[in-house]
């Protein structure tokens, strides 16, 4: 009966229909045969409203909180997600140590995806201690397995995060001692990683982090019109979609920036400009400073000759 509900479910023989699989699963649950491949199916149905249920949040997180404790990969990685982001319909407050938790145990069922919030909890120092090269291990596993797109994405961003913030964790260095080793920033390994990820798109938060290297020179030339440029590319992608691990969605990042180019073109022309200017009082200081001292020493100097002078 279990296998016949996955088949219905997943479209193995037969067309798909979700609301046979549930039927099956349900009579597979009477008879006592409930694996953690019905209670996750089960969990989608009542998550989602599938299969003649009425949707039903909180039955969902139940049922897939059981077919993570069975040892179900997926359900273990829903565990991890809903712990880290919170789930408001059920009241589930952000618990950065059970996503962490969570997110191990997924990996070890073999759910590739739970590394990307093993490696986000690592970088944030979020339920773990942050460490930016285990962050790294962890989004390159992610990267490597079998997952959805989406989070191979995250997983660049986070990567380009590591390599930008080196052996530092908001804004506080690193213990050198420790297995960071004092890691520098690596400006070019992060532009490299935000590019991929701009590559595989959609990926608003990254063209708004390649802005700001553009904005700054890190690792890429200097060019505030590409900065402004990779910022409205953010801004245009990321309108109410919260992408960063702070909350802050890319738009808002984004026309952070351009506010603040607004008004300014050729700004790179104008701070030269002001620089040449600058180099040129001070010049003008400078001669005009010599020339009043020769105009005074020649003044003493006409002076003294004309009193040691004897009077006709």
């Amino acid at each position: 009966m279990h296998m016949l509900a996955l088949a219905y479910q997943k479209g193995i023989g037969v067309a798909t229909n979700a609301d046979k699989a549930a039927e099956w699963f349900r009579r597979a649950e009477e008879k006592g045969v409930v694996s953690s491949d019905a209670l996750f199916a089960m969990g989608n149905n009542f998550f989602g409203g599938l299969g003649g249920q009425e949707r039903d949040p909180l039955k969902a997180f139940q049922l897939w909180r059981a077919a993570a404790d069975k040892g179900h990969g997926t359900a273990a990685y829903n565990m991890a997600h809903f712990y880290y982001r919170g789930l408001a319909a059920i009241g589930l407050p952000e618990d950065y140590h059970q996503s962490y938790r969570w997110s191990l145990r997924a990996v070890q069922y073999g759910e590739s995806d739970g590394a990307y919030f093993a490696g986000l909890c690592c970088e944030m120092g979020h339920g773990a201690v942050a460490d930016h090269l285990l962050a790294i291990q962890w989004y390159m596993h992610c990267l490597q397995g079998n997952g959805e797109d989406h989070l191979k994405i995250r997983c660049m961003i986070g990567l380009g995060r590591c390599y930008y913030k080196g052996g530092s964790h908001d804004g506080v260095q690193m213990d050198a001692k420790g297995r960071h080793g004092g890691l520098p920033p690596d400006y070019t390994k992060a532009a490299y990683w935000w590019r991929r990820a701009i590559d595989a798109g959609p990926a608003p938060e990254a063209y708004n982090l390649l802005g700001d290297l553009h904005a700054a020179g890190h690792g890429v030339p200097r060019s505030l019109e590409k900065a402004a440029e990779l910022w409205a590319k953010a801004a245009e992608q990321g309108k109410g979609e919260n992408v960063s691990p702070e909350g802050r969605t890319a738009g808002e990042a984004a026309a952070e920036g351009l506010r603040m180019m607004k008004g300014r073109p050729g700004r790179e022309r104008i701070e030269m400009a002001a620089a040449a200017l600058a180099l040129a009082a001070l010049l003008l200081a400078v001669v005009a400073y010599f020339t009043i001292k020769y105009r005074e020493m020649a003044a003493e100097t006409w002076f003294s000759k004309q009193t040691a002078s004897p009077d006709p």
